[in-house]
């Protein structure tokens, strides 16, 4: 979930980085503006692009794409400020990489659909090569994102929704389908709610309401080779 919940939050950013691929940056603006259009609603108030430091600052982000055109899937994007330091631009442009020494997200939310869209909605396409290939950041900081994350389409109470603050250093993001998200860092959950009745998350029924959860320590960088999450601690505050 946490992997797709980054992807998401990450389409306008991925996006950017495949936009200006060898522009000048006086292009950035143009090349953001060309991608956003293809959203429902877009806009933002100030993007600052520093190409030979590889530094983007982008402020006031509003994102509402009801068919899917940026990320695949339905999604509603709200962010104060998105800033990356230490891009790399020639592994982006030599080996489909974009490595940063940081992304720094501030105050924002997000809506989308957990499950996949529906494959047999259209008729298959012949597959794109990707520009990207994956996303390698040695520290992101989430200051503070409400999260809601709809598991049916036909019934809004059917949700996991949550104030997410997260911090993390030598993170790697496979732009791949199943490819785990490596990490190591702290994820700390406010308010959470789950409403699954159908398992669409943990595979059986279940509601929820917990009102702190902290997780320290954490380092999921063998997942992909040994299947193992290692924890220091976790801290469950009052729920039901």
């Amino acid at each position: 979930m946490w992997k797709k919940l980054l992807i998401g939050l990450l389409i306008v950013i991925t996006a950017l980085f495949a936009a200006i691929n060898f522009g000048l940056p006086y292009y950035a603006n143009h090349k953001l503006h060309a991608f956003l259009e293809q959203a429902d609603t877009a806009s933002y108030s100030h993007l600052q692009f520093d190409y030979w430091k590889g530094n983007v600052v982008l402020r006031n982000l509003y994102v509402i794409d009801t068919s899917g055109n940026l990320a695949k899937q339905p999604v509603k994007l709200r962010m104060d400020r998105i800033a990356i330091k230490g891009l790399s631009v020639w592994k982006l442009i030599t080996k489909k990489t974009a490595k940063a020494d940081s992304i720094v997200f501030g105050q924002g939310s997000i809506s989308m659909p957990y499950l996949e869209k529906d494959s047999t909605a259209a008729e298959p396409k012949k597959p794109k090569s990707k520009f990207l290939k994956s996303i390698l950041v040695a520290h992101i900081l989430i200051d503070s994102l409400d999260v809601n994350l709809g598991l049916d389409a036909q019934n809004v109470e059917q949700r996991f929704a949550a104030t997410i603050s997260f911090e993390a250093k030598n993170v790697a993001i496979p732009l791949v389908k199943d490819a785990p998200l490596g990490w190591q860092g702290s994820l700390v959950l406010h308010n959470l709610f789950l409403k699954d009745t159908q398992g669409n998350i943990s595979n059986q029924p279940v509601t929820c309401a917990i009102n702190h959860i902290a997780i320290t320590g954490a380092d999921a960088r063998e997942l992909k080779t040994k299947h193992i999450a290692k924890i220091d601690s976790v801290v469950v505050g009052k729920g039901s």
